[in-house]
């Protein structure tokens, strides 16, 4: 690293104040573009991102971004994205210019920049959100464009789910990128219960901790006549439905933990959804009774990492619901009572899924440290019920149930590996 960063210190002028920084990082950009060696672009595109800081961008800076993005070497695009990760949300104004660019790197020919490309649009998510609930309407049609390059990345986000011409690598930032989605465009709970970290969009017509901080996203400008909540409930759906039909063993394994980690622990209102698709995923790992095969069939080699997965998930679940308050639960239109049965039956189906995972001293554990009892088996029986992986429950991305298969397999690949049958 230290010769590398002789060489670019001795191509342009060092700027030692830190007001000057955006400066410095904007020479790094033109010498680049004038750079004919691409990993000599690369370089200088990096310093540029290390040189940046925290001052904001100038439209000159912004320009050789958009320019470095089109560059023909997919390294010096994905530097490009990277910097601009880091520039948009400290250039706001400056994202209708970008996001839509940005955005149509999502068919980029190299996984590498795909997935970067991902990581950068989930960066800019919520300055673009916050850009667009600012304005008023109608909106102007710069602003139109960038409304409309939001809605096209969530789109096109739930679209790579399932996709099976993308790699794991890409699908886990497409995982990642919905998260994002759930989380921008629905309220903290009032509990503070959430990450701290977490600021900005909120759903139309629901009141946020701090209203006059986290504008309300008009709907009807934005998501074609739907609220952010129906947006984010919608994507929310598309996640759990890779658990009732999961393209791969590794997805699986990242969306239970985005689920139970991340956006259970942030909105707990969908928390019961998540235990519903969650236990139902488990129940489905094993034949039911009658019947000779699993309706999710997970290579051999990939089937411990699954169940450990899921495992990890319902007792971070189970943590998270001895915490909250039956009001925690609540949902728009939901009673009191509805909302202590929610937590009652979360908990128990938990508790079952668990059970019947194996994990029954691990559970005893969580529970003892809870200064909780293991419930009996008669009192968990009810609550193993057929959840939102049957076939006639929630189907996948897609909208077609399927049993998963791997990366490369083409649509009517049958085959064995480690003894199991992989079907499409």
């Amino acid at each position: 690293m230290g010769l590398r960063s002789t060489r670019i210190k001795a191509c342009a002028p060092s700027f030692p104040s830190s007001g000057r920084r955006a400066s410095a990082a904007m020479a790094r950009l033109a010498a680049a573009l004038s750079e004919a060696d691409a990993a000599r672009r690369t370089e200088l595109v990096e310093a540029a991102q290390e040189e940046l800081g925290g001052d904001e961008p100038s439209d000159h800076t912004i320009h050789h971004l958009l320019q470095l993005l089109a560059d023909a070497d997919a390294d010096v695009r994905r530097a490009a994205l990277a910097f601009a990760a880091e520039a948009g949300p400290l250039a706001p104004k400056a994202l209708s210019r970008l996001l839509p660019p940005i955005v149509a790197m999502l068919h980029d020919e190299s996984a590498v920049v795909v997935k970067r490309c991902l990581m950068t649009s989930a960066a800019l998510l919520r300055p673009a959100l916050r850009l667009l609930a600012a304005d008023k309407l109608p909106l102007s049609d710069e602003h139109s464009a960038l409304a409309e390059s939001v809605n096209q990345l969530r789109l096109d986000a739930i679209g790579m789910l399932s996709n099976a011409a993308h790699k794991d690598t890409v699908r886990t930032q497409a995982v990642k990128l919905c998260e994002a989605v759930v989380l921008a465009c629905t309220p903290e709970p009032s509990s503070g219960e959430s990450d701290a970290s977490e600021s900005g969009v909120v759903a139309e017509g629901v009141p946020a901790s701090a209203p006059s901080e986290k504008p309300v996203i008009m709907s009807h400008a934005i998501f074609g006549g739907a609220t952010a909540a129906q947006w984010a409930h919608e994507t929310l759906r598309c996640l759990t439905g890779l658990l009732a039909d999961p393209p791969s063993p590794t997805l699986l394994c990242v969306t239970a933990n985005s689920l139970a980690l991340s956006i259970a622990r942030s909105r707990p209102a969908m928390l019961p959804s998540i235990v519903e698709a969650l236990t139902s995923c488990q129940s489905h790992l094993v034949p039911a009774p009658g019947e000779s095969a699993a309706r999710i069939v997970i290579p051999a080699a990939g089937l411990a990492n699954v169940q450990q997965a899921l495992k990890s998930a319902m007792i971070s679940l189970v943590k998270q619901l001895h915490t909250l308050s039956p009001d925690a639960l609540v949902s728009e239109g939901s009673s009191d009572g509805a909302a202590a049965t929610s937590k009652k039956e979360a908990e128990r189906s938990l508790f079952s899924s668990l059970v019947a995972a194996g994990a029954s001293n691990q559970l005893q554990m969580v529970l003892r440290q809870m200064g909780r009892e293991m419930p009996s088996a008669e009192e968990l029986r009810p609550a193993i019920v057929p959840g939102a992986g049957s076939a006639d429950g929630v189907a996948g991305p897609s909208g077609v149930k399927r049993l998963h298969n791997d990366d490369n397999a083409g649509p009517d690949a049958k085959r064995h590996e480690g003894g199991a049958v992989l079907q499409q």
